[in-house]
């Protein structure tokens, strides 16, 4: 038996100094899971799972062994640049028509200025000031958690220092209690060939904590939505109409605000379950043939006052921090079952809502394939359904 086959405690390393997300450690700690000791003198390629915030160098996985797993795939990160999401949307929108219409329309900064001012111009010739219908959002491309995000009406007041992917608005978000929200949605890819998805059928809704309103651009508590920034504003602890205290909801809890107010809302998760897919398969080609390891996204969509969802963003590592009681009751149970559904060890825990939601998709659905490639398989757990 070689050292790599020796039975042993399943070790798992956060980032590279042993510092990680505090919901994610308390998982793989409640896994029965040994952490591994970056002060240690002895071989440091003993361990089992490395999760790293960033990603790895590409010559990491040719060395991984049979037991080792990392939470990366080479290349996975491209859709979560801002620009090279553009990208890939525009270039698959030029192939496959409007099956891509899931996001907003978009413009890298500064390759496409010259078309956003030729854009500008038609909208504004159709618009007002008094009635906004030309209001864009700019975001840096290196920047998150709602840092140095502007909305702007007219050309003149856009200002960027760096590379920035400037969007058009969606002036008609859903609300709550008159809040704007938007989902974060978790996605587990363990493997792009054949392309396998699973989608976590609980997730968060994130709320502004001012109420919405295009009378005062410059107020970012109404607009955007990022929890790192409303649990800094005046209205974070206050009782909102509806919403409660705080910025967030778990999904369950959305969905069931929705049937109690005769939303019907089994056709929104479909197309929200169509828009990851789609926009998992843009990248697809990019993507080598690799093993053990696997992508973890957050899906960020804002759903509008017509039901339609819209694909903001994808987030690589997703925040797993214990910012309030809604995040362990979502976030642990997701790791947990993310774990079960990769088959690393643990003692029972019940079964995964992964598992579940497979189970009854063969009884109510076939697997669903991609006609995007005749190659790829693609494998897709419809989990919010």
């Amino acid at each position: 038996m070689t050292q790599e086959d020796e039975p042993g405690p399943f070790i798992f390393r956060l980032n590279e100094n042993g510092t990680g997300p505090d919901l994610l450690y308390q998982v793989c700690v409640e896994r029965g899971w040994r952490e591994y000791d970056c002060n240690s003198l002895k071989d440091n390629n003993n361990w089992n799972l490395w999760w790293r915030t960033s990603g790895f160098p590409v010559s990491h996985y040719k060395q991984l062994k049979n037991n080792q797993y990392t939470n990366h795939i080479p290349k996975a990160s491209s859709i979560c640049r801002k620009d090279q999401l553009t990208r890939y949307l525009k270039s698959m929108k030029k192939i496959f028509g409007s099956i891509y219409n899931f996001s907003p329309e978009a413009y890298n900064l500064p390759l496409e200025y010259t078309k956003l001012v030729a854009e500008c111009s038609r909208q504004a010739r159709n618009s007002t000031y008094e009635n906004p219908d030309n209001v864009w959002i700019c975001k840096p491309v290196g920047q998150s958690q709602g840092r140095g995000i502007l909305l702007f009406q007219r050309l003149s007041e856009l200002v960027y220092e760096s590379n920035a992917v400037v969007q058009q608005y969606v002036k008609n978000p859903l609300l709550i209690g008159g809040y704007k929200f938007d989902l974060r949605l978790y996605v587990c890819v363990p493997s792009f060939h054949p392309l396998t998805i699973f989608v976590y059928r609980e997730g968060l809704a994130r709320f502004g904590t001012d109420k919405f309103s295009l009378a005062n651009l410059d107020n970012p508590f109404a607009h955007l939505t990022n929890s790192s920034l409303n649990k800094l504003g005046p209205g974070y602890g206050t009782t909102k109409e509806r919403v409660g205290s705080g910025c967030k909801w778990s999904l369950s809890q959305l969905r069931q605000y929705l049937y109690q107010n005769n939303i019907q809302d089994w056709l929104l998760w479909q197309r929200i379950s169509s828009i990851i897919v789609l926009t998992i398969a843009s990248e697809l080609s990019a993507i080598p043939q690799t093993k053990n390891c696997f992508e973890f996204f957050g899906f960020d969509i804002l759903v509008d006052s017509s039901l339609n969802p819209w694909l903001l963003e994808v987030n690589l590592s997703p925040a797993l921090a214990n910012d309030c009681e809604v995040d362990p009751a979502v976030k642990k149970p997701m790791l947990h079952d993310m774990f079960d559904l990769l088959g690393l060890p643990v003692c029972n825990t019940g079964l995964s809502l992964f598992t579940l939601w497979t189970s009854l998709a063969q009884r109510h659905y076939t697997t669903e394939e991609t006609k995007l490639s005749h190659e790829d398989k693609v494998s897709l757990s419809l989990s919010l359904g």
